[in-house]
C-alpha cells in the first residue's frame, strides 16, 4: 500500500520487515533517481503498471525509456511501434529481439522484425554508444 501510495520510505521498511531484500534494494534505486518523471514511470512498473509508465515516459519526452521499458517487458511489437514512429533506436530494438531469440534458439518469424532486419544494421559498438549517450543526455538535463 505504501509503494502504491508513492511514500518510498515506509515501502522500503516494510519490504524490509518481510524480509523482501530485492524489493528494498530496488525501492532505493528508484528513489536515488533525480529525474522525476522517471523515477514516477519506474515506481509505476514496480507497482505493476507499465502501461501508466510508458504513458509517463511519453508524456514527459522520454522516448528512449519508453523504447527501453518496453524491450524489458518483452513488449517488443510495441517497443519496435515506437522506435519507428519516433526515428531513433531501431536497431537498439532489432538488437535485443535478436539477443532474446538466440538465446532460446528461434528463427526471427515476425514480419515487420524481418522487414526492419533487412534495412538496419545491428552493430553493438553502435547501440551501446548511443544508449550511453541517451543516459548522459538524461542525466545532464
Amino acid at each position: 500500500m505504501a509503494a502504491y501510495a508513492k511514500n518510498l520510505n515506509t515501502a522500503e521498511i516494510a519490504y524490509g520487515a518481510i524480509d523482501e531484500a530485492e524489493k528494498v534494494q530496488l525501492l532505493g534505486e528508484i528513489r536515488s533517481n533525480p529525474n522525476k518523471d522517471v523515477r514516477s514511470a519506474d515506481l509505476s512498473v514496480f507497482c505493476g503498471n507499465a502501461q501508466d509508465a510508458e504513458g509517463l515516459l511519453l508524456q514527459s519526452g522520454h522516448i528512449f525509456r519508453a523504447i527501453m521499458l518496453n524491450i524489458t517487458l518483452f513488449r517488443w511489437d510495441r517497443a519496435l511501434e515506437l522506435a519507428t514512429k519516433h526515428k531513433m533506436h531501431v536497431d537498439t530494438v532489432l538488437g535485443y529481439r535478436q539477443r532474446y531469440l538466440e538465446e532460446f534458439e528461434k528463427k526471427e518469424t515476425h514480419p515487420k522484425f524481418l522487414q526492419y532486419a533487412s534495412e538496419v544494421e545491428v552493430d553493438w559498438d553502435t547501440i551501446n554508444e548511443r544508449i550511453t549517450a541517451e543516459y548522459e543526455r538524461e542525466k545532464n538535463k
